[in-house]
């Protein structure tokens, strides 16, 4: 059984309900005689009761059995990119919408930090993709925990890539943009733009076309020991390129990235009973 000594907390402050949340977390862990510490950015809500300021969420992690993270999916992203590969497990309090990384809601707290306490969870490894290439003058080297997409910069005008996997040549697309995404990332951006639904434990990334210019591109699944590469060809228009929706390059007609599995993965936290379709059935409103 996994014993919690130490744990961190990090939160968005720019949701109006997280420093409270923040507070009680505090308040949960220090009764089982948890110490708490936080990143720089969450300490101010918290500094009177926190003993321990640590500047960024990749230092905090390595110094805690644990990361809670309080915020939307958007936070969980954030944190996740900046702690992959050193195995402190990610537990997620959701204060934004619809989300499939924050585990728990607030009303669910008292109950979760009591199974926590009970080693009554387990682990969850997902996957990332990494992204390499150059871009101008400038090499790049990126991982996304959902996806990396291309799509087009300001002007309302197609933009045409041309795909690669494995050396082999799949398709030029003429498109709004392009999605490359994990399986985590298979119920986000890929999922509203008409690509599958992908079990997290599946050995596979897609490739899903954003309003493609001709009705037979359709999403190719590819496995996860593939490279895919990218060739921006669009004359005169910046191609966009994102990871997570929160790291963005522009490149221009010439530009080549390449996508592969990243040597890191994440843990998430997974509460026993809890399920993948369980999940989806609640989020996307299906019937039972």
């Amino acid at each position: 059984m996994t014993v919690l000594k130490k744990i961190g907390i990090i939160a968005n402050l720019e949701k109006a309900e997280s420093p409270g949340i923040v507070h009680r977390v505090i308040a949960m862990a220090e009764k089982l005689g948890w110490l708490c510490l936080t990143d720089q950015m969450t300490y101010p809500c918290c500094s009177n009761i926190v003993s321990e300021c640590i500047p960024t969420a990749a230092a905090l992690a390595v110094r805690v059995d644990l990361l809670v993270v309080i915020g939307g999916d958007g936070t969980i992203l954030r944190v996740a990119r900046s702690v992959a590969g050193n195995g402190t497990p990610l537990l997620g309090i959701k204060t934004g919408r619809l989300g499939f990384l924050t585990q728990i809601t607030t009303d669910e707290m008292e109950t979760a930090i009591k199974r926590l306490a009970q080693g009554n969870f387990e682990l969850e490894t997902r996957s990332l993709l990494s992204c390499s290439g150059k871009i101008g003058n400038m090499s790049i080297c990126e991982i996304a925990l959902n996806d990396f997409v291309l799509s087009r910069g300001v002007k309302s005008r197609i933009i045409d890539l041309h795909i690669w996997v494995d050396n082999q040549f799949i398709a030029k697309y003429l498109c709004d943009g392009l999605i490359i995404s994990t399986p985590t990332g298979s119920t986000a951006y890929s999922l509203a733009a008409g690509g599958g639904i992908i079990t997290p434990n599946a050995e596979v990334f897609s490739i899903t076309p954003i309003c493609p210019h001709s009705f037979q591109n359709r999403t190719v699944i590819v496995n996860d020991t593939s490279i895919i590469r990218v060739d921006a060809v669009t004359e005169k228009l910046q191609t966009i390129l994102a990871a997570d929706g929160q790291v963005h390059f522009a490149m221009n007609a010439g530009d080549s990235v390449q996508f592969k599995k990243s040597e890191k993965t994440i843990q998430l936290v997974r509460f026993k009973g809890d399920s993948f379709f369980n999940t989806l059935r609640s989020k996307l409103n299906w019937l039972d």
